[in-house]
């Protein structure tokens, strides 16, 4: 019996690896029936000699069909052999003979030897020609000067380009400094630099114009006979220069031909057209001095003709730039087939546009993952998962800790995108432990609110734990209680160390939580763990301003964490960053009731890993116990902070709203008397205005030991709203800022 391979499915190569039945024959088809395919597609054998193989006779009355059909065959055997490149690309998914790093490397460097190496040609050059033009007095050597004077400026700009691309701005559009390729270029043969398009009529009409005045004088000598004096020794060392111009001018263009650099290739282009015209004007003067004298400003005419008609060429070729123009017909095919045969749900190809890009070597395949594609596709929508038919009821009694656990589990087995749903409603959670890695993007939609099902401590210190999953979401609009107050009478007011967080993050990767709210955990809201990438958006904590050791999100050893439009409000710090915090941007977040936004407390246990680029910007403090805060423990281990800006910030009534505190000492667990080992460095704090309930609203308590360095203050706006002082004040120590901007009250004693 013959079993046929479905070829319907979008993962075929699972297809052909699976086993067939037992008994079974498998015919194995190569592709699936959704893919084009044009290995059956071949030219006809002798296509290659059907524009020679006919008689004399036939070929003359025949001649403009036969070449039609013999280009049209040419065509169609490229587009069969771009078909297959295509194919070859997106299996082994580079083609054959691609460059290696090293080799990339190495080529870079022979490309910047071609530029250097023809910018200082141009310049010892340029001078030459000068001489010989001085002191030959010919038309011809003149013009062949002028265009030399061009090929220093073209020259310039593109090494000014080469040199600009070398630092991209990745903030700017077009991206960077990739913006100056496609504006500076050299388009065609009198070294015509493009620094923009409609610049480009400029540099148009001054060569047109050099041209015609050449033109004009040439005329001029022919109509009046004027003969020049001539030194035949001087003549000699004209011809010398000329003659050593062109051959090095002949070597240079050999070598940037070897290359495929764009700027490169304009050099070898500037080369080519300097042998074409000094070539010219060689012979022109040469023969003038043997001849006839009128063959001087003969070959100048063509000179000038020359460069004209480059330069008229130069404008066209810009105006259909601006027109814009679309791309072979034979290109877009090969674009179409790549398209279509890269998944199943393709439907249709509605537009391409090109993106530019600065990479070298491109070959067409390559090129053609670096367009933009505006493409209708069928969406697949995630596979959901509702908790409902894992056993979880709508009662408000209901328990759903397992039923969560199993659907997680088989969303996170599925092969493609899914979704774990608990929907609208009040449900009983106990401690729940969901961890990957999963086959597929997951989302976890929280429609309901989720309450802690006891009091009791949890055996890992958590109450609901993600763990090494990469492509989470957390979603919903809903809420995790942590049923605090429940928890919190009974240590009596105290610290309860072993209470549970409500929700811990642990080496999540590429993850997002949105619209969801943590209300009254017992210990931290949120603890993040060995994450990267993973955002928050949209992120509520609720607790009373009583409630101990409540942080709201706390980050360590993780990078890349975004807290945007966030309302967080608790009885400890808003958002803390401890050990390994790197490139933290938090925005737009309101911290209320708090202690504010903290770096720390560090220095506390050996080996700490070090703070760096912290962001916090645009974000509101109201009734805080700080604002924005650094906390290092005196008589600490080592460690650091570094880069660190708080800046556009408002504070409303906050005590101690900017403080750098390296005795951090509560409940005097430490030797105060020694210094933090902890180095703080270039840490700006930028337009902080409002009012301070405290009247030091400035405080830079740095270490004794390690002073804080590279600290910046700049228009600090904040007013005292007590009747203890006339004004807000500052108190710095082992500091020495940078003070600069308006600033409302003395800092360090420097008033603004």
């Amino acid at each position: 019996m013959v079993h046929d391979l479905r070829t319907d499915s979008s993962d075929y190569r699972t297809e052909l690896l699976s086993p067939p039945p037992a008994g079974e024959e498998l015919v194995v088809a190569i592709e699936p029936s959704w893919r084009l395919n044009m290995d059956r597609f071949h030219l006809p054998a002798d296509h290659k000699h059907m524009d020679s193989h006919f008689e004399f006779g036939y070929l003359i009355r025949n001649l403009r069909k036969q070449r039609k059909l013999a280009g049209y065959y040419k065509r169609q055997e490229k587009l069969l052999k771009g078909y297959n490149e295509v194919d070859t690309f997106t299996e082994l998914g580079v083609l054959p003979g691609i460059l290696t790093e090293d080799g990339m490397e190495q080529l870079a460097r022979s490309e910047r030897v071609a530029i250097y190496a023809s910018n200082v040609a141009n310049l010892v050059l340029f001078l030459a020609k000068v001489y010989a033009s001085v002191e030959s007095k010919s038309l011809a050597v003149i013009a062949s000067t002028l265009d030399s004077l061009l090929d220093l400026l073209s020259g310039f700009i593109l090494w000014f380009t080469a040199y600009a691309m070398k630092n991209p701005n990745q903030y700017q559009y077009p991206i960077g400094k990739n913006r100056m390729q496609p504006v500076v270029s050299l388009v065609s043969s009198s070294k015509h630099i493009q620094l923009a398009r409609q610049g480009i009529v400029v540099f148009a009409s001054v060569m047109t114009t050099l041209g015609l005045q050449i033109l004009f004088e040439s005329g001029r000598e022919l109509v009046i006979q004027a003969q020049p004096d001539r030194d035949p020794e001087k003549e000699k060392c004209m011809i010398g220069i000329m003659v050593s111009f062109t051959a090095v001018k002949y070597a240079l263009m050999m070598y940037c031909r070897r290359f495929e650099n764009d700027i490169v290739r304009a050099y070898a282009q500037d080369h080519f057209f300097d042998v074409i015209t000094n070539s010219i004007g060689l012979a022109n003067a040469v023969l003038a001095i043997k001849f006839y004298w009128w063959i001087d400003p003969m070959g100048t005419i063509i000179i000038a003709l020359y460069t004209m008609g480059n330069w008229a060429n130069t404008v066209m070729e810009n105006v259909w730039s601006l027109i814009g123009r679309t791309a072979p017909a034979e290109y877009l095919a090969k674009l179409t087939y790549l398209i279509w045969n890269h998944h199943e749900e393709m439907k249709q190809i509605e537009t391409y546009q090109k993106v530019k890009n600065k990479m070298r070597n491109l070959n067409m395949a390559a090129l053609l993952f670096l367009m933009l594609i505006v493409s209708t596709v069928e969406a697949q929508p995630a596979v959901v998962f509702d908790v409902f038919k894992y056993g979880a009821n709508g009662g408000a009694n209901s328990v759903i800790t397992k039923a969560f656990s199993s659907a997680f589990k088989e969303a996170c087995a599925s092969a493609t995108p899914s979704k774990v749903l608990i929907p609208k409603g009040t449900f009983l959670l106990g401690e729940l432990f969901l961890e990957g890695p999963c086959k597929a993007a997951v989302e976890i939609e929280v429609q309901g609110t989720l309450n802690a099902l006891t009091d009791k401590p949890t055996a890992s210190g958590n109450w609901v734990t993600f763990k090494g999953i990469d492509g989470f979401t957390l979603s919903g609009g809903g809420t995790f209680d942590g049923q605090g107050p429940k928890a919190w009478g009974a240590c009596g007011g105290k610290f309860c160390k072993e209470l549970p967080i409500n929700l811990k993050f642990q080496s999540i990767t590429n993850g997002l939580v949105k619209d969801i709210t943590s209300k009254d955990s017992k210990q931290f809201h949120v603890s993040i763990l060995g994450c990267n990438n993973l955002g928050f958006q949209h992120f509520t904590i609720s607790a009373p301003a009583e409630s101990i050791n409540t942080d709201g999100i706390h980050i360590s050893r993780s990078s890349n964490i975004n807290i945007t439009n966030s309302n967080i409000g608790t009885g400890d710090d808003c958002i803390s960053m401890g050990p390994g915090s790197q490139q933290i941007t938090i925005t737009g977040v309101t911290c209320g009731p708090g202690h504010g936004i903290s770096i720390g407390s560090l220095g506390k246990y050996q080996n700490e890993e070090p703070v760096v680029g912290i962001r916090v910007r645009g974000s509101t403090f109201t009734n805080t116990d700080n604002g924005v805060r650094i906390k290092t423990w005196p008589a600490s281990f080592g460690g650091s902070v570094t880069d660190v800006i708080y800046e556009d910030i408002i504070m409303n009534n906050v005590n101690n709203p900017v403080i750098i505190d390296q005795v951090y000492c509560p409940s005097n667990e430490c030797n105060a008397k020694l210094p933090s080992k902890v180095k703080i460095s270039n840490v700006g704090f930028k337009n902080i205005r409002g009012t301070s309930a405290t009247p030091v609203a400035v405080k830079l308590e740095c270490s004794s030991g390690i002073p804080c360095q590279g600290v910046e203050v700049a228009d600090i706006g904040l007013t005292y709203t007590g009747k203890e002082a006339p004004a807000a004040l500052s108190v710095c120590s082992h500091v020495q800022p940078k003070i600069s901007g308006k600033n409302s009250l003395p800092i360090c004693g420097v008033s603004g």
